[in-house]
């Protein structure tokens, strides 16, 4: 299992290769960057659910937000 520390700094990183390849138009991979980076965020607010407000408001302005976080 990744450390939440780990999950942060994946989430950081595909979040900013979603931002580059959508300002060169490239909006399938920026998708799914965004995806990916949903995808970890999710994971960390699983296990450290009092801890990521600002990533639940990342995942619910972006619609990736569910009730049960899957």
């Amino acid at each position: 299992n990744l450390s939440i520390r780990r999950k942060r700094q994946i989430f950081i990183r595909d979040s900013y290769q979603g931002t580059k390849a959508s300002e060169k138009k490239e909006f399938e991979i920026a998708k799914d960057m965004f995806d990916k980076a949903g995808d970890y965020w999710k994971n960390a607010i699983r296990l450290a659910p009092n801890n990521y407000i600002e990533a639940q408001n990342w995942l619910n302005i972006t619609g990736k937000l569910t009730d049960n976080l899957s």
